[in-house]
């Protein structure tokens, strides 16, 4: 659901390495379609949306199968401007924006490790890994400041 109620964005297709790409809906709550994301690339399989506090962005878990695994994106609330935050061998999901908009946790994994949990700026920068485990951990979130 996004920040203001309005918007619900959603996974649909196929989502395995056999099928067709995955896309992403938007309907408003009555279930008539939405033209956010509509811009979003249909080479990818997204799974995962996080909307921006303000409702501007989301955040996505994207693969493109044929090249590369999983990592976590931003696109503008149209879908256009889709670009990569996580660094290649970095598989990252489950994006989770902070409250101030500034900064995604997730969850990755590389080839060699298991799932921990990861903060990063929304652009790009100060990467930063918040557990060293050997569970798993998944579906972070943020808790506002009171």
């Amino acid at each position: 659901m996004s920040p203001d109620g309005r918007r619900i964005a959603f996974i649909t297709g196929g989502c395995q390495p056999t099928s067709e790409c995955c896309s992403v809906g938007v309907v408003d709550p009555a279930g008539r379609p939405a033209r956010e994301l509509a811009r979003l690339p249909n080479r990818f399989t997204y799974d995962e949306i996080a909307w921006s506090p303000d409702g501007s962005q989301v955040a996505l878990e994207v693969s493109d199968l044929a090249t590369d695994p999983l990592g976590i994106f931003v696109a503008r609330r149209d879908g256009s401007g889709l670009r990569r935050l996580t660094p290649r061998g970095l598989y990252g999901e489950d994006p989770a924006w902070s409250p101030d908009g500034d900064s995604i946790a997730f969850t990755a994994w590389t080839r060699t490790r298991s799932y921990d949990l990861y903060t990063i700026r929304t652009d790009g920068s100060e990467l930063h890994q918040v557990t060293r485990t050997p569970g798993e951990e998944h579906s972070p979130d943020w808790i506002p400041r009171s």
